[in-house]
């Protein structure tokens, strides 16, 4: 991505994320790397709600709504071949609302 798409993507989004999955050369899975913006809570709630039945769909959703850089359309070749891969990356998008963040308990 060139410095003049970044700046335009950050104007017209706020802050962008770079996803970045390591290749697998063993297993013949390529790298992949995504510009995202993060999740809203709207959209976190609709994958919530689908992911109870259909959780590769919401998390494709998820994905396709947050996506910048490159296209679902560039990218679906590669998800259908290796669909892991969508749930590592939207794995990250959970991650940037606060979804994956360790917690605790104790008894009082």
């Amino acid at each position: 991505m060139t410095d003049n798409v970044l700046t335009d993507l950050k104007a017209k989004h706020g802050t962008i994320f770079e996803i970045s999955a390591s290749a697998n050369d063993e297993l013949g899975i390529p790298a992949v790397t995504v510009y995202c913006r993060k999740p809203s809570r709207e959209e976190f709630a609709c994958f919530a709600k689908n992911a109870q039945t259909n959780s590769a769909a919401a998390m494709q959703n998820l994905l396709v709504a947050c996506l910048l850089e490159p296209t679902a359309l560039e990218l679906k070749p590669m998800f259908d071949d290796f669909p892991g891969l969508m749930f590592v990356v939207g794995g990250k998008l959970q991650a940037m609302i606060g979804a994956t963040v360790e917690t605790s308990v104790k008894k009082l």
